[in-house]
């Protein structure tokens, strides 16, 4: 970290402490007691293709994404990785594995300045090790919202949503490939992206942080 870096959080830390997205209590973002009550576990679930590391009824689970996507707090997505069992990082993430983030508009893209699917996937890289792909995909036109769609509606409003990058058949086909996504509701976003991809690879992992 340089100088200025270090003065900045120095700075933000004396002014705008972290405070935990859990109980509120000063110090960091997801604290050690909500860790170890129970309040930030982690509760992995396989259904269908897609597996989801939390419920985002868990509140701790839900303000911290809250937080990564709407406040510009990035430095929550180590927050939350970290309390992943080192286990289930293994058994999700084999060494050697190839994270792809699902992308974003370029409109949210402009209006927030970061993916937040990106950051999460590289904070996971941080700790497992993986190799982050940014830019395999990339996602066509303006999507509407999918908040309050059925799951029919949303499948349809996802078609033809992404498209591979050119040269993107070129990286990493000998390496198990991982498609991230922040949160899943119906699966129409991640298989919109898995259906663009299999045409490179046929065993892609569907994972996303928290299910709805």
């Amino acid at each position: 970290m340089n100088i200025l870096a270090a003065s900045t959080t120095w700075f933000l830390d004396l002014f705008f402490p972290r405070a935990c997205v859990g109980c509120n209590s000063v110090g960091d973002w997801i604290c050690s007691h909500c860790q170890e009550s129970g309040v930030a576990s982690c509760n992995p679930r396989k259904e269908g293709e897609i597996t989801s590391l939390f419920s985002l009824n868990t509140r701790v689970v839900r303000e911290a994404l809250h937080n990564l996507k709407y406040n510009g707090i990035t430095e929550i997505a180590t927050s939350l990785i970290e309390i992943v069992p080192v286990e289930v990082l293994r058994e999700i993430i084999p060494s050697g594995s190839v994270l792809i983030p699902v992308p974003s508009t370029k409109s949210r893209l402009r209006q927030r300045g970061y993916n937040q699917v990106e950051v999460l996937a590289t904070a996971w890289a941080q700790v497992t090790g993986a190799t982050v792909w940014l830019g395999a995909l990339e996602r066509n036109g303006k999507q509407k919202t999918l908040v309050g769609q059925s799951a029919d509606e949303r499948s349809k409003s996802m078609e033809g949503a992404f498209t591979l990058r050119k040269n993107a058949h070129m990286m990493y086909v000998d390496r198990p490939w991982i498609l991230i996504d922040d949160v899943v509701t119906t699966g129409s976003t991640l298989k919109a992206c898995v259906d663009v991809l299999r045409g490179l690879k046929s065993d892609i992992k569907l994972v996303a942080i928290a299910r709805a």
